[in-house]
């Protein structure tokens, strides 16, 4: 991990990992093969963060209006909701833990403008 590249190989895709698309189609089956993430931690601010997926392999249907089961699309969007929630809730509590007043704003400084440049590298499509 401390050459920058962070490899995990034969990931099982949530039935939900299409939602935040918002695409009219149910997950039944999904695998990635390997999924690298290439991290520059040497200068975090100056490149950029890759992220590179290799053999997908992705079983969809489409929701028709006969499948749709309100309760289902409702405990669906609370687990989004819950899980978003949870990750929020993490960075907040490791970027806190341990640090002293200026090194928490140096921290928030750093985590918004790599945020910043990650939302310009996705809608730019630099992938």
């Amino acid at each position: 991990m401390y050459s920058g590249d962070v490899k995990l190989r034969n990931l099982e895709l949530k039935k939900e990992a299409l939602d935040q698309m918002k695409l009219p189609l149910n997950v039944l089956e999904g695998h990635l093969g390997q999924l690298t993430l290439q991290i520059p931690w040497s200068n975090l601010k100056g490149k950029p963060v890759k992220v590179i997926i290799e053999d997908v392999f992705l079983l969809a249907a489409p929701r028709s209006d006969q499948e749709y089961n309100e309760k289902e699309e409702e405990q669906r969007r609370q687990r989004l909701k819950m899980e978003k929630l949870q990750n929020a809730e993490l960075l907040q509590e490791r970027s806190s833990a341990g640090m002293s007043a200026e090194e928490e704003k140096k921290h928030q400084s750093f985590a918004a403008s790599l945020t910043t440049k990650v939302r310009g590298a996705t809608s730019s499509g630099d992938r």
